[in-house]
């Protein structure tokens, strides 16, 4: 870990930006709807684009999602760029889980 070619705690946040939106999203869903928030379902990110566009289009997108953040968080570094980057992530969850 010497050799500065680690992650900073500000990327692997961003990294584990997206499945910690989906993770809290479903738990409430559950929650909500009276079943079990810790049972298993096809209602993640994942499960819902692979659904509408197949898996390697899924793939590239979310991985590509990924890595422009951390892009433009290394490029402007500001917490206004992660806050912007929670807001898309919850408009683009909501519009991909509607059915």
């Amino acid at each position: 870990y010497n050799l500065e070619n680690t992650f900073k705690c500000d990327e692997i946040f961003i990294i584990m930006m997206l499945p910690g939106i989906d993770m809290f999203r479903l738990f409430l869903e559950r929650l909500s709807k009276g079943f079990n928030p810790f049972r298993a379902d096809n209602r993640h990110i994942h499960h819902l684009l692979i659904n509408k566009i197949g898996y390697f289009r899924t793939l590239i997108s979310l991985q590509g999602i990924i890595i422009s953040q951390i892009y433009f968080y290394n490029l402007f570094n500001s917490l206004i760029i992660i806050t912007f980057f929670i807001t898309l992530y919850i408009l683009f969850i909501f519009i991909v889980s509607k059915k």
